[in-house]
């Protein structure tokens, strides 16, 4: 009996630790985009993004890159006391760059560059349902 108490313990363990390394952040709103990139060399991939964005001015771009968020030209301003972030400037190591959404967030562009391979991008998309 101890030995199949102590087995439960380590499943339930397990799938916890399991659970929190894999968890997607928590946001204040969670959007999703169907994404065209295109580097500088005119090759183009089609990408989905999915993009957290709290009302504190924070978010994360695809769950790995931070984003400064602006929004009516402000840092941390709203509309009707909740937040449309029409700006989002991406700092992380790997990746920069600033994209712009219409005041309904529907639709993106912008330009960023690549630290690992030296190169700029553009991006164009369309705001879709989430899979999650």
């Amino acid at each position: 009996m101890k030995v199949f108490l102590i087995l439960a313990m380590l499943v339930a363990t397990s799938l916890v630790v399991t659970n929190m390394a894999f968890a997607i952040p928590i946001c204040d709103e969670q959007v999703c985009y169907d994404v065209l990139s295109t580097d500088e060399d005119s090759i183009s991939h089609t990408e989905g993004w999915l993009v957290c964005l709290n009302n504190d001015a924070t978010g994360i771009l695809m769950g790995i890159h931070p984003l400064a968020l602006f929004g009516n030209g402000t840092i941390g301003s709203g509309f009707n006391a909740h937040p449309k972030w029409t700006k989002w400037i991406i700092h992380s190591t790997g990746i920069s760059g600033e994209i712009t959404t219409d005041i309904f967030g529907i639709f993106l562009w912008g330009e960023g560059y690549v630290t690992a391979t030296n190169s700029r991008f553009i991006v164009q998309g369309t705001k879709v349902p989430c899979p999650f």
